[in-house]
């Protein structure tokens, strides 16, 4: 599924990024494509806090510690 997206992810990077010999602005696209992924990364995640909030509490339920006298 991912592979279906790769053609736009690449050309979104190449867009952001300056323009010269591929050797000159290789670090450049590198970085760009890392900040690309994690914002991509986070608005697909982000609205899905609450589901996951659920799933650890329901996986880690709260323990109620003994009440001191």
């Amino acid at each position: 599924m991912c592979w279906l997206l790769l053609p736009q992810f690449t050309a979104l990077v190449r867009l952001v990024s300056p323009h010269g010999p591929e050797s000159a602005v290789l670090a450049r696209q590198i970085a760009n494509a890392h900040t690309l992924f994690n914002l991509g990364c986070t608005v697909l995640w982000l609205p899905l806090t609450p589901c996951m909030v659920r799933i650890v509490c329901t996986l880690l339920p709260e323990k109620h510690a003994p009440e001191l006298k």
